[in-house]
């Protein structure tokens, strides 16, 4: 119905109940008409409402009001109407640019951490810090070594809770490890392509490296486990040629000290792409050994981002102060 035809609709039946009253019709006449014409008065008002205001409880809010005053609801919900239709729109102001300093300077409130730029293993060392469980389970899901290795001495705390806490979850990740090996090996039974046999060699090298990179088994699986990577990294590398694999037979030839090798495949992991801040550390801590100072300065020189890495850069900034003393 046009919103027209509510208000004219709604002004007749308004007069006609009003009609009921002045001859003796029964009251509950009145009620019916008088509600009907209360209720298009409301849509008619509704209608007009800007959008904003446009929902279910603002047509029971005018009804209520229309039905309660009788004639003097017509002048409510009228005015009612004009005041919400002459409410201003907000507009937010329009910014063409902006200036990228005007950002980096704006003041911008920050609640604090509980954990800033210390490592978590030193702060759980410290004499006044007293929540090591909690330490434990933000540092829960970081795969580096020394995280596991403080999960290790926690397992000699003298709290029952925090000793339970640190196996579960070190048998968790070792769990999981045992789980990923299991379900390769498996794969491997199965698999027919060279190439990807090569690749879940691969794969399984890296897990039995993390046993050892990561220390999560006991110690005396550690030359069981770095016999298995060096395995299966040798059994990948008959087939595939990838900077990834070469970085991690580097590495796992390193460990096993066959330097000459770890070299050549790191050089090689390097010169395909693998990122300097991956490989570079273990090629100068091959030179480091072979006291090959010239190498490492020579090496590191060519390295722009070596700034970017402050450990490496301070290890740098120690070898060449070797290099000037053996000079």
């Amino acid at each position: 119905m046009h919103k027209g035809l509510y208000i004219i609709s709604s002004v007749l039946l308004e007069l006609l109940a009003l009609y009921t009253l002045i001859i003796p019709y029964p009251v509950f006449l009145f009620i019916i008409i008088h509600s009907i014409s209360s209720y298009l008065f409301s849509l008619f008002c509704y209608n007009l409402l800007p959008q904003k205001y446009k929902r279910k409880e603002t047509v029971f809010f005018i009804f209520i009001v229309s039905f309660s005053l009788t004639i003097l609801g017509y002048l409510g919900g009228m005015c009612l109407v004009l005041l919400l239709r002459k409410q201003k729109a907000y507009i937010p102001p329009v910014t063409e640019s902006f200036s990228m300093e005007m950002v980096l300077k704006e003041d911008v409130k920050f609640s604090g951490r509980k954990f800033g730029e210390g490592a978590i293993t030193q702060m759980a060392k410290a004499a006044h810090y007293t929540s090591r469980q909690e330490t434990l389970m933000i540092g829960k899901d970081l795969k580096h070594p020394a995280v596991l290795k403080f999960i290790r001495s926690s397992l000699h705390n003298p709290s029952d809770e925090i000793r339970l806490y640190a196996f579960n979850l070190l048998a968790r990740v070792e769990e999981e490890i045992n789980s990923n090996i299991a379900n390769l090996k498996e794969g491997l039974k199965k698999e027919k392509d060279r190439t990807k046999r090569a690749q879940i060699h691969s794969e399984l090298a890296r897990l039995y490296w993390e046993f050892v990179y990561m220390k999560i088994a006991d110690k005396e699986m550690e030359d069981i486990n770095l016999e298995e990577a060096f395995f299966h990294i040798e059994e990948a590398m008959k087939v595939l040629d990838n900077p990834n694999v070469y970085l991690l037979a580097g590495r796992i030839y390193l460990r096993k000290g066959k330097k000459e090798k770890a070299l050549s495949f790191l050089e090689k992991a390097y010169k395909m792409g693998i990122p300097a801040s991956r490989v570079i550390p273990y090629i100068a801590e091959i030179y480091f050994e072979s006291r090959n100072y010239t190498k490492i300065k020579e090496m590191f020189s060519k390295w722009d981002g070596l700034t970017l890495y402050p450990n490496l850069y301070f290890i740098y900034l120690f070898w060449n102060e070797r290099l000037k003393d053996d000079g």
